[in-house]
């Protein structure tokens, strides 16, 4: 599973990042620190799954999620 880290703080993400790595079959393929980053970068990595930040800069995060979805 490809796993795109969605969220203004660099260092909630790395620290994601790490525990993602551990796991067998996940695969972290990027990072975003804004929602238009995040739009572009799921697209262009093609990931499977978004965690994102509900409070991310640039949009509000459920509003990102929805246009992920579509």
């Amino acid at each position: 599973m490809r796993i795109l880290l969605a969220d203004h703080n660099q260092s909630v993400r790395r620290g994601i990042a790490r525990i993602l790595a551990q796991q067998e079959g996940w695969l972290f393929c990027g990072e975003a620190s804004n929602s238009e980053e995040a739009v572009e970068k799921t697209s262009e990595l093609q990931a499977d799954l978004v965690l994102l930040d509900v409070s991310i800069p640039g949009g509000n995060g459920l509003a990102t999620a929805r246009v992920l979805k579509q």
